[in-house]
C-alpha cells in the first residue's frame, strides 16, 4: 500500500504541473493527513483530469490536488490524493472545494471531516467520493480590495434555522460581489455557521447585503436567489458575530404566476397580480393571511398546505374569513390542503366563504381549527359556505368540520352550507363520487347534488300569510320536520280515497313526521320556519300511488325529496299528463311540460292512472324524455287583475289530466270538457274542429281569454262567446268579456281552420282615388282591415268586387284580410 500511495504522489505532483493549479498554493503546516477518494458532480462520477479539488478550513487552503487516470483494464477511475495540513492535532472542521480547470466554474460539496493527526481517508479499495454541486455564483466575479472584515452567521429561511451545508451566500455591495461563503459545521455551538471574509477599502458607505441560493435541489429556495433585509457596514478589519454569529433571515417566496414565471412572498400578493384566468401555484408549505379573490383564478397548491393566520378577512365587522371568493369570477381551488394555524383559531369562523362559481378538486379543507365560537358571540364554523355561484367539489376532496364542535354544548361545525345570500343568484353545489365530509350540512338555499348519505340540517321558510299556501315534503330519509313556532299550523295531506280529499292534520305543535316522497300543503299566519334533519336522501324514492273510483280519482299529493330541483322527467310511473302545483296564493296551477322545475321541498299534485302502483321519483332524468308537444298543443289562459287560470290541449296520445278547484274560493277555473269530463290538460286528436272551454268565475269582473298555439297547423282560430254571439280570431286578439259567478260554465267554443293560404302571383287589391278596388271575390267574403297592431279596423261584408273609401282611415300602413270561398289573402297597403 505504501508503494500504491507513493506511486500515487508522484502521479499527482505531474498532474498539478500538466494542468497548473488555479487554487492558490497552500502553505506548510505542522501536521497532514491525507483523502484518497473520487469526484463526482450531482451524483455522476467524474473520469477527467481537468478538475482540482481544495480542501479549506474556515476561509483557509489546506491543501490542493487533482484527478488522475487509472486504467484498471476492464474499468477505468481518475482518484485524487489530496495532503492537508494543520497546525493542531485534530478538532478542525474540513470542507472542499471543486473547480473546472477548462471553464474556470467552481462547486461546492455538503461533505466535512475533522482534521486528525496523520489521518487516511478512503483506499484504493474503497474511495472516498466526494459529490459537488455548480456555485451559483463565481469565485472569479469576487472584487478583491486591500481590506477584510469577517461576519460569523446563523442562516435562516422564513424564520427557520437551516442547519445544513448545502446553502450559498453572497455578499454584496450594490452589484459588487465582495465574498461567496458555505455554511460549516463549528463544534461549538454544534450548529453550522457561514463564515464571510468581506472585500472592502476604507471608503466611506459600503452597505453590505446578502443573498441566497439552496443547493438541495428540491425546495423553492432553489428557483432563485432569496435576499436578506440584514445589513451591516463595511469597517476595515472589522469583526461580527465571532463569539454570537448574528441571524440572517432569508424570505423564500411560496407562490408562483405559472404562465410569467413570477414568484411571491405571500399568497395575496400573486392572487392580486394575477389576471385572466392565470394559474397560481404554491411552491412549498406556508402561512399566510386571509386573501380576498375577485377575479379569475386558478390556486394549485401542489400537493403543499396553506396555514391561515390573522388578520382574516371579510366584509366590515365580520372579518372571520380564510378566503372571500367574490361572484361573477370563476376560480379553481386545486391539489392541496387548507387549515388555520393554532395560534389564530379565536380569528376565523370559515376557512372559504364563496360567492362565485367554484370548482374544488383533491383539496383537504381541514376545519380543526375553527375555533371563534368559542370566545365570541357565535355558535358555529364553515369549513365552506357557498353563498351563490356553480360549485363542483371533487376528486378526492376532504371537508372537515371542527369534530369538537359537532355535537358540543349547542355549538357545531358545519363542513358546507348552500345558502342563498340576498338578491344574488342562488348557488347549486355538485359533490362528487369520491368526496368526503365529516360534520354537518346546511341547506337553507339553492340546489345540491350529492352521492352519498350527508348528514344534514335542510331549512325552508314559509312567509306568513291569512290568505297563501305553502307546500312542504322531506328531502331526509327520517322525514321529521321541526317548526319554529309550535302554533297556528294550517297543515294538509291529500287523501286521493277520502271524500274530503284534503286531510287537516294542524293545529298545535313543534314536530311532525312525514312520508318521505309525499307532499304536504301548509300555511300560518307567522312566518315559520322549517327544519329537517337528518340523511339526505341521495337514491332514487318510491312512492306507492293510490287510485280510487270516484270523480277526481286518482289524485297524489308528492312531494320532491331530493335538495336540487327536479322535473317531470324524473317522475316514472303510471300517471296521466302534467301535474298541479301550489301558488301562494292557493291557486292550483297546471304544469303542461316536462321542463318546468320542481323545487327541494315542493310538493306537486299528480293524477295516477287506473293501474296506479308505484311512482319512482327519480334522482336523474330519463335521458329519452321530450317535450311531448309534437303534433301541436294550445294554452288557454283566462286572467282578471287578481288571478289566472290555465287549460291546455294536447295533439297527442295519452291521458289527459282531470281539472281540481283551487283552495283559494276566489280563483276562476277555466278548463276543457271531454267524455263527460274536466280536463286542465286534454288530449285529442289533429283533426279535430271544435273545442268547447268552460269557465267558473268565482267573482264578477272583467275576464280577458288569450290563446297561444305551439307547432298547430291552424291558420285560423276562433273563439265564439255562447252567451253574446261575440266571434273573435285568436290568432290576431285577445277576447276580453264582463262574466258572473252565475254564468253558464259551458260558454267558449274554438273553431279551427285548416286551409293554408293562397299564394297569390299579384296582389289582389290597388289603390285607385281613395278607393280600395277587388276584384275576382268568389262567393260571399269578409274583408277586414287591420292596423299594424293587429286590432280590427273596419269589417265588410262584399260579393264578386268590391269599392270600398279609405277616407275613413287615418294615414299609415294596414293590413288587409279578405276571407272568401277560395280562402285566406292578406295584403299590406298604405294609406297617404
Amino acid at each position: 500500500m505504501k508503494k500504491r500511495l507513493t506511486f500515487i504522489t508522484i502521479l499527482m505532483l505531474f498532474c498539478s504541473t500538466m494542468f497548473g493549479q488555479h487554487f492558490a498554493t497552500p502553505r506548510a503546516y505542522q501536521y497532514n493527513m491525507t483523502v484518497l477518494g473520487t469526484i463526482s458532480i450531482n451524483g455522476e462520477e467524474q473520469k477527467r483530469s481537468d478538475i482540482e479539488i481544495a480542501a479549506y478550513c474556515g476561509d483557509e487552503l489546506r491543501g490542493t490536488a487533482t484527478p488522475f487516470h487509472v486504467d484498471l483494464g476492464t474499468d477505468e477511475i481518475y482518484p485524487f490524493l489530496l495532503t492537508i495540513g494543520s497546525n493542531l492535532n485534530s478538532s478542525e472542521e474540513i470542507r472542499f472545494k471543486l473547480r473546472d480547470l477548462t471553464s474556470g466554474k467552481e462547486y461546492g460539496s455538503e461533505y466535512t471531516l475533522i482534521f486528525k493527526k496523520d489521518g487516511i481517508i478512503g483506499s484504493e479499495e474503497n474511495p472516498q467520493n466526494i459529490d459537488f454541486t455548480p456555485m451559483y455564483w463565481d469565485e472569479n466575479d469576487v472584487v478583491i480590495y486591500e481590506s477584510t472584515m469577517n461576519v460569523f452567521a446563523f442562516i435562516n429561511i422564513n424564520d427557520q434555522l437551516q442547519d445544513r451545508a448545502d446553502l450559498e451566500i453572497a455578499a454584496f455591495c450594490g452589484d459588487e460581489l465582495r465574498d461567496i461563503a458555505r455554511p460549516v459545521f463549528a463544534t461549538k455551538p454544534q450548529r453550522y455557521v457561514t463564515v464571510f471574509t468581506i472585500q472592502g477599502n476604507e471608503e466611506a458607505n459600503q452597505t453590505i447585503t446578502f443573498k441566497l441560493y439552496d443547493h438541495s435541489g428540491n425546495t423553492p429556495e432553489s428557483l432563485m436567489p432569496l435576499e436578506s433585509d440584514y445589513t451591516v457596514d463595511f469597517e476595515v478589519n472589522g469583526v461580527i458575530g465571532r463569539e454570537n454569529p448574528i441571524t440572517l433571515n432569508f424570505a423564500c417566496p411560496i407562490a408562483q404566476i405559472k404562465e410569467t414565471e413570477e414568484y411571491f412572498y405571500t399568497l395575496a400578493e400573486a392572487v392580486e397580480a394575477a389576471t385572466g384566468g392565470q394559474t397560481i401555484t404554491l411552491l412549498k408549505d406556508a402561512e399566510g393571511s386571509g386573501v380576498v379573490i375577485n377575479k379569475n383564478v386558478t390556486i394549485d397548491f401542489g400537493g403543499f398546505t396553506y396555514t391561515f393566520v390573522s388578520p382574516a378577512v371579510g366584509s366590515t365587522g365580520t372579518q372571520t374569513l380564510g378566503f372571500q371568493i367574490l361572484k361573477d369570477n370563476t376560480v379553481t381551488l386545486q391539489n392541496g390542503t387548507l387549515n388555520v394555524a393554532e395560534a389564530a383559531r379565536t380569528d376565523f369562523a370559515m376557512l372559504i366563504q364563496n360567492y362565485a362559481d367554484l370548482t374544488i378538486t383533491d383539496m383537504t379543507l381541514n376545519g380543526d381549527n375553527l375555533d371563534r365560537y368559542t370566545i365570541k358571540d357565535y355558535d358555529y364554523s364553515y369549513v365552506l359556505s357557498n353563498n351563490s355561484g356553480e360549485v363542483y367539489i371533487g376528486g378526492n376532496t376532504q371537508i372537515l368540520a371542527n369534530p369538537g364542535a359537532v355535537e358540543g354544548d349547542g355549538h357545531y361545525g358545519v363542513a358546507f352550507d348552500v345558502c342563498k345570500y340576498a338578491n344574488y343568484t342562488a348557488p347549486v353545489v355538485t359533490l362528487g363520487e369520491s368526496v368526503t365530509v365529516q360534520g354537518k350540512v346546511e341547506v337553507t338555499g339553492g340546489q345540491l347534488y350529492t352521492n352519498a348519505a350527508l348528514n344534514a340540517v335542510v331549512k325552508k321558510t314559509v312567509k306568513g300569510s291569512t290568505k297563501g299556501w305553502g307546500t312542504l315534503s322531506s328531502p331526509t330519509a327520517e322525514g321529521n320536520v321541526v317548526f319554529s313556532t309550535s302554533t297556528g299550523h294550517d297543515f294538509y295531506q291529500y287523501v286521493e280515497s277520502a271524500d274530503l280529499e284534503w286531510n287537516y292534520i294542524g293545529g298545535d305543535f313543534n314536530s311532525y313526521e312525514m312520508t318521505v316522497g309525499r307532499g304536504y300543503l301548509y300555511a300560518n299566519e307567522a312566518t315559520t320556519e322549517v327544519s329537517f334533519e337528518g340523511t339526505l336522501n341521495y337514491q332514487d324514492v318510491n312512492y306507492t300511488l293510490s287510485y280510487t273510483p270516484k270523480d277526481l280519482a286518482g289524485f297524489n299529493f308528492i312531494g320532491n325529496p331530493f335538495t336540487h330541483n327536479i322535473t317531470a322527467a324524473h317522475l316514472s310511473g303510471n300517471k296521466t299528463k302534467g301535474y298541479y302545483v301550489v301558488g301562494e296564493d292557493g291557486t292550483f296551477q297546471v304544469r303542461e311540460t316536462t321542463s318546468e322545475t320542481i323545487a327541494p321541498m315542493q310538493a306537486i299534485l299528480v293524477q295516477a292512472k287506473e293501474e296506479a302502483g308505484n311512482l319512482t321519483i327519480k334522482k336523474t332524468a330519463r335521458a329519452t324524455q321530450t317535450r311531448e308537444a309534437s303534433n301541436g298543443a294550445l294554452e288557454i289562459v283566462v286572467a282578471n287583475t287578481d288571478y289566472s287560470d290555465v287549460a291546455y290541449v294536447s295533439f297527442n296520445d295519452g291521458v289527459g289530466l282531470e281539472k281540481i278547484g283551487h283552495q283559494n274560493a276566489s280563483a276562476p277555473l277555466v278548463y276543457v270538457t271531454a267524455e263527460d269530463k274536466k280536463f286542465a290538460i286534454a288530449t285529442m286528436k289533429q283533426n279535430v274542429n271544435e273545442i268547447p272551454v268552460s269557465f267558473v268565475a268565482k267573482t264578477m269582473g272583467q275576464y280577458t281569454i288569450s290563446v297561444e298555439a305551439v307547432d298547430c297547423e291552424f291558420n285560423e282560430m276562433y273563439l265564439t262567446d255562447r252567451m253574446t254571439g261575440e266571434k273573435v280570431n285568436l290568432l290576431l286578439e285577445d277576447y276580453t268579456f264582463v262574466a258572473t259567478s252565475n254564468d253558464n260554465a259551458d260558454r267558449f267554443v274554438i273553431s279551427f281552420g285548416t286551409t293554408k293560404p293562397e299564394s297569390v302571383a299579384e296582389n289582389f287589391i290597388y289603390i285607385n282615388n281613395g278607393n280600395m278596388i277587388i276584384n275576382n271575390i268568389e262567393g260571399n267574403a269578409v274583408v277586414r282591415v287591420l292596423d299594424v297592431l293587429g286590432r280590427p279596423v273596419a269589417e265588410y261584408n262584399v260579393t264578386e268586387s268590391a269599392n270600398i273609401s279609405t277616407a275613413t282611415l287615418s294615414s299609415g300602413v294596414y293590413m288587409i284580410q279578405m276571407y272568401d270561398n277560395n280562402g285566406v289573402k292578406v295584403q299590406k297597403i298604405v294609406v297617404e
